[in-house]
């Protein structure tokens, strides 16, 4: 079945106290729990680790959450779902809307880092040929 596309919320809308929802499909042992869905809030909107600002959600996250959509209310999209605490329960993080945004804007100009580091991206440079890319 093919399912329609989620709209980006509007980076202003993403306010701290905002109930959101986490979409994943979480592992339980060798078993996947396909179309899982969390609820929880958005506890901060500015959590900063190693310079990038993340979203600080209640939402449960377990492996197999990451990359799944973070919504709000109206089924649009706040953030994307990155990461947990690993000692901590109830403290999960994901990528902001805005960054998702300038992404998406941007796309043609990022590629991922082959050096291991992770910003995610990086400049190609516009003289080069495309296949060189």
């Amino acid at each position: 079945r093919i399912l329609p596309a989620l709209d980006l919320a509007d980076p202003e809308s993403v306010q701290t106290g905002a109930r959101v929802y986490a979409i994943g499909n979480p592992g339980v042992g060798d078993k996947m729990l396909e179309h899982s869905l969390t609820q929880g809030i958005i506890s901060s909107n500015s959590r900063n680790f190693n310079d990038i600002l993340y979203l600080q959600t209640t939402a449960a996250v377990n492996p197999g959450n990451s990359g799944g959509p973070l919504v709000n209310e109206q089924g649009e999209v706040v953030g994307l779902v990155t990461f947990r605490a690993s000692f901590q329960e109830g403290l999960a993080f994901a990528l902001p809307v805005w960054y998702l945004r300038y992404f998406s804007d941007n796309s043609k100009a990022y590629a991922p880092t082959t050096d291991g580091r992770n910003t995610g991206y990086r400049y190609l440079d516009p003289m080069q040929e495309p296949e060189k890319r």
